[in-house]
């Protein structure tokens, strides 16, 4: 179970109570958590993941790690199916930009896997929003990863 505290990060229903809780130390630092943020940052909680983002002082490696971690498409949820990870699913959310752009400037890591999430059939509208909102360019690293083979499930749902 999740805290009071998370509860009311995550459901983001007062900014301006979260912000004036925020000036607490204890609290400040329990809103730092690797969990905490992973948990916010789906586009059906954009705008408790802005709020967060915006009062987190660094994304941890971790967080990257898990957010372009491929996960297996949900039977349940049939509208994240066309999203290998978390980060697809915030790069191809026109309402997630502000969050994209926040998590692109604090790390860069996820630049590649960015323009990944949106080389992608049914998706390259997001590339030019990349390129231009973002500055992000297509490198040899992106060429490698488009001309690499897709994995054997990727080759099934086909």
């Amino acid at each position: 179970g999740r805290s009071g505290w998370e509860q009311l990060l995550l459901e983001s229903t007062s900014a301006p109570l979260n912000q004036i809780l925020m000036g607490h130390p204890k609290l400040r630092a329990a809103a730092q958590s690797a969990e905490l943020l992973l948990a916010a940052l789906r586009p059906e909680r954009k705008q408790a993941a802005l709020r967060l983002l915006q009062q987190v002082e660094n994304v941890l490696p971790q967080v990257c790690e898990e957010l372009v971690k491929e996960h297996s498409p949900d039977a349940r949820e049939p509208s994240k199916q066309s999203h290998r990870s978390q980060w697809e699913a915030l790069v191809r959310d026109d309402g997630c930009d502000q969050i994209v752009e926040l998590l692109l400037r604090r790390a860069p890591s996820l630049a590649q896997p960015a323009l990944l999430a949106a080389l992608t059939p049914g998706f390259t509208y997001f590339y030019q929003m990349l390129i231009k909102r973002h500055g992000l360019m297509v490198t040899d690293e992106t060429v490698d990863l488009l001309l690499a083979e897709c994995s054997a499930a990727e080759q099934l749902a086909d």
